[in-house]
């Protein structure tokens, strides 16, 4: 995988601790781009809302590249930048449920997979212990969107599981 997980993706408040582009380091590109800099590396950020801790979501900034959904995984799980773990989770939920799923699915279904500690972490950070869909469901028949469901309750009753073993 081609992300250095020692490098910040992501750029965020924690508890609305800042507000200002210049307070997360960065600047105006330009007046009319919605694009910021960090002139000690030439990096190019958007800003985004970002992860919600239960009081809204924290201001934050996304490094202006599309990340995939291993390289988010990749970030939650491995990264111990606390941004990088919160942003990613983010954006997971946001962008990439259907995958997300997918990949729980087929972790799970194969009995021999190690569950980390820190893949652990990232369960309790994305919620998965809470039962419901996470997909979208506009434009999907009952059928599909209750099969969505139905695997989401799965993955939950898997994750409380997992996690009541620390």
């Amino acid at each position: 995988m081609s992300i250095d997980i020692n490098k910040d993706y992501f750029r965020m408040s924690f508890r609305f601790d800042k507000k200002t582009p210049e307070e997360f380091g960065l600047t105006h590109l330009n007046k009319t781009s919605n694009r910021y800099i960090d002139v000690s590396d030439n990096s190019y950020w958007i800003q985004r809302k970002l992860y919600d801790f239960g009081w809204g979501n924290e201001n934050g900034f996304m490094r202006h590249q599309n990340l995939s959904f291993d390289e988010l995984w990749c970030l939650l799980v491995e990264s111990k930048l606390e941004a990088n773990r919160y942003g990613a989770a983010y954006v997971i939920l946001n962008e990439y449920p259907e995958e997300l799923l997918s990949y729980l699915d087929s972790l799970f279904d194969n009995p021999n997979n190690n569950i980390s500690d820190s893949m652990k972490e990232a369960f309790e950070i994305l919620g998965l212990e809470e039962v419901r869909n996470r997909c979208e469901t506009t434009g999907k028949s009952y059928e599909e969107v209750n099969r969505e469901y139905e695997k989401w309750k799965y993955v939950s009753k898997r994750v409380k599981e997992i996690l009541s073993i620390k």
